[in-house]
Parts: structure tokens; C-alpha cells; sequence
């Protein structure tokens, strides 16, 4: 990347498997995560101060999360969604262990049939 965005160089995104599920099909059941992370679009002037303050503080910042940087880039998707939930598998799915990390977003809700998108860290 570059100078400008070294938490962005720094950031080590997950690998992803994508499933479209619809209404009929069964959903994983999750616990919150969203705690565990800082959740930023990596671009984001909030995350430009967050890494400054780190910085500033000679202290490495809590886990970040680049929701956008991890739908574009790491799993790869033609566009970012909003973020609609982060959690981990409360047991095994679709071969997933339990306590895998797992990224809901609105991708395909306008479809018909209507879909949610999960996003499962390997």
C-alpha cells in the first residue's frame, strides 16, 4: 500500500468461504463478536486516528477489522456490503469448526428470493 496507511499494510485479513443462504436454508447459530474488534472501513479517518493514537501511546491497537477491506479484497466480492452482523459459530457448520469467524452482510436481501450473505473465515 503505502506510508500514507501503514495499519492498512499491517492488517492481515482472513480467508473467507461465501454462502447465499435463503429463508429455507439453515442458518449458523452465532455468538457476538463485535467487541473483539475495532471495526473500521480501512480508509477511514477513524481508523487513521485510532492508528496515531497507538502510535502516540507506544501501544499496539486492539484487533482491527476492516469489514470493507475484507469483503473487497480478501473474499474477494464485486462491491462492500453493510456489515450486518460479526460473530463466531457457537458449533460446527457446513464443516466450519466452532468458534470460527463469521461475517453477515446485506449482499443479496433485494434478491428473489430474498438472501443473507455469510462469510466464514477458514
Amino acid at each position: 500500500m503505502s506510508d500514507e496507511k501503514p495499519w492498512i499494510d499491517e492488517y492481515e485479513p482472513h480467508e473467507w468461504t461465501v454462502y447465499q443462504l435463503t429463508s429455507d436454508d439453515e442458518k449458523p447459530e452465532l455468538t457476538d463478536a463485535m467487541s473483539e474488534f475495532v471495526l473500521y472501513a480501512a480508509e477511514s479517518e477513524g481508523a487513521a486516528r485510532a492508528h496515531r493514537r497507538s502510535v502516540e501511546d507506544g501501544i499496539e491497537y486492539p484487533n482491527f477489522f476492516f469489514w470493507d477491506f475484507e469483503q473487497l479484497i480478501a473474499a474477494d466480492r464485486d462491491r462492500v456490503y453493510g456489515l450486518s452482523r460479526l460473530g463466531r459459530l457457537t458449533t460446527e457448520w457446513n464443516g466450519h469448526p466452532p468458534n470460527s469467524l463469521v461475517m453477515v452482510t446485506y449482499e443479496g436481501i433485494e434478491d428473489e428470493p430474498r438472501k443473507t450473505t455469510y462469510l466464514v473465515a477458514a
